[in-house]
């Protein structure tokens, strides 16, 4: 009877293999799903800064055809940076090739670019 004592005294407690892999499973499903939630919300966030900036780039035109902006100029808004290029296009004078580009200060990259072209006005060939 001693010897069986010693026996149940000395065997440790453990896990068996397969309890171990359901446990490994389960924190794999878990970490997956915190993953795609955290993906999602990169996503959701770029596509927000991508239509902010096309707002922003829409309401720079606005101004411009209103000649509220000035050919050439530079303008900072939080960390977007503005810039309008104009140039005429070969063969047509009357015609004029404008560019607007948006960069982020941050990441120092352009978020998006408007290009339209525009009839010249007499009062602007002077």
């Amino acid at each position: 009877m001693a010897k069986i004592m010693q026996k149940t005294a000395l065997r440790l407690n453990g896990s068996t293999l397969i309890e171990v892999l359901i446990a490994l499973v389960l924190l794999l499903t878990i970490f997956a799903l915190g993953m795609r939630i955290v993906s999602n919300l990169t996503l959701n966030d770029k596509s927000h800064t991508a239509q902010r900036t096309k707002l922003y780039l829409q309401q720079i035109k606005a101004n411009y055809q209103e000649k509220l902006w000035e050919n050439d100029q530079t303008l900072q808004h939080d960390h977007l940076v503005s810039r309008m290029e104009t140039e005429n296009i070969d063969g047509f004078a009357d015609r004029r090739k404008v560019k607007i580009y948006a960069y982020d200060t941050r990441q120092n990259i352009i978020l998006d670019s408007l290009i339209f072209i525009e009839p010249v006005d007499e009062t602007d060939q002077m």
